[in-house]
């Protein structure tokens, strides 16, 4: 026999309960972006007096900001390269990196010895061969209106022969001041790749507790973009540079080694550093002969043509991607404020700026998840 009470059902209203009365709707303006709070506020306005603050800094010791920038992109493809060894071949990471930092002071050290002398002599026949390359330039065209012209404008600016001295001085001391810096920053490189974790603790002591997490993975980050790029470009200059100097030995044009070695080192700094090197090859090669000067003018032409459109497919862009005019004005920029240490570093400067604001703004504060898996 069935239960005569039955129970309510919770789907129908009680009639014996007065009505609720209706929930007000949520109007826009209390959830719109102007209701921001004073703490947020604040925490902009300390973010923006920090970056300024940082900025100034930057600005005033802007040539050690730089080596030492130089040593953390040393550093961290030390040790990304340390670390992919050591879990292909299964040993201590800390062993892979002293088997390759002896293995690439060997490697230099080796060379230096082995085209160390050539390279020096190839050296001094260039310096000589572009002064002497002025001086003809100078007795073939002088007597022309527009030579004659130049002629004025630089005859004021030549030193004299009382003045020679103290130039010789400077260069020399500037010359002690660049292998000092390489020397610092080789060491610098040496020890943020013993230890990077020692360094990276010491900047998230920084950083607020609860944004230490995201922090830590937006410095890893920036770390493989700075070991790509330099991959990268390491590439790039090695195949610049032995292809200069294979085209300009084909060419018989004096000291290939020197130039090709130049044009290798000048590739460094993007679109503008083979160009630059250009110019002392196209001189030295006039000393042969006017169609000499031309077929080198060629070969520079074939080496921007081989990195622009064959290495950058294959290996820059799938390494990093770098809006070409993002590479320039970062290469302005950085020259007008940092000098020309800043047009050397500009471009990874910009690589790693570019890492930071997407993984820091773009992701975290805009909350676009996308770009973060674009990346």
């Amino acid at each position: 026999m069935l239960d005569a009470t039955r129970h309510p059902d919770p789907s129908r209203p009680d009639p014996s309960l007065p009505e609720a009365p209706p929930v007000p709707a949520t109007r826009e303006a209390d959830v719109s972006p102007s209701s921001v709070s004073t703490a947020q506020i604040m925490g902009i306005l300390r973010l923006a007096a920090l970056t300024a603050a940082a900025g100034f800094v930057v600005y005033l010791f802007s040539h050690e900001v730089l080596l030492l920038f130089f040593a953390v992109l040393l550093g961290c493809s030390l040790r990304g390269a340390a670390d992919t060894t050591s879990r292909i071949l299964h040993v201590p990471a800390g062993l892979m990196l002293a088997v390759i930092s002896l293995s690439i002071v060997a490697i230099f050290g080796g060379g230096l010895w082995y085209i160390g002398p050539s390279l020096v002599h190839q050296g001094s026949d260039l310096i000589g061969k572009m002064t002497g390359e002025f001086d003809t330039l100078s007795q073939r065209y002088g007597d022309t209106s527009w030579g004659h012209t130049i002629k004025q404008h630089m005859s004021g600016s030549m030193p004299s022969a009382g003045q020679v001295t103290a130039p010789a001085f400077k260069v020399a001391g500037l010359t002690l001041g660049v292998f000092a810096d390489l020397i610092l920053v080789l060491i610098t490189a040496l020890y943020l790749a013993i230890s990077p974790e020692l360094y990276q603790r010491g900047m998230l002591r920084l950083i607020a507790i609860r944004h230490r997490p995201r922090a830590l993975e937006i410095m890893r980050a920036v770390g493989r973009i700075l070991r790509r790029w330099l991959l990268g470009q390491l590439i790039d200059m090695v195949v610049v540079g032995v292809t200069t100097a294979v085209g300009l030995s084909l060419l018989h044009v004096p000291v290939p080694l020197a130039l090709g070695v130049l044009a290798g080192l000048m590739t460094f700094v993007p679109y503008f550093g083979a160009a630059l090197a250009g110019i002392p090859a196209v001189l030295v090669a006039a000393t042969v002969g006017a169609d000499t000067a031309l077929y080198a003018a060629g070969v520079f032409v074939l080496c921007h043509f081989i990195e622009g459109y064959v290495l950058s497919p294959l290996v820059q862009r799938r390494l990093v991607e770098l809006p070409p005019a993002l590479t320039l004005l970062s290469l302005a920029a950085a020259g007008a404020v940092l000098g020309p240490l800043g047009i050397v570093m500009g471009t990874p400067l910009a690589a790693a700026a570019m890492v930071a604001i997407r993984e820091g703004y773009v992701v975290e504060i805009l909350g676009d998840t996308e770009a973060h898996d674009e990346a």
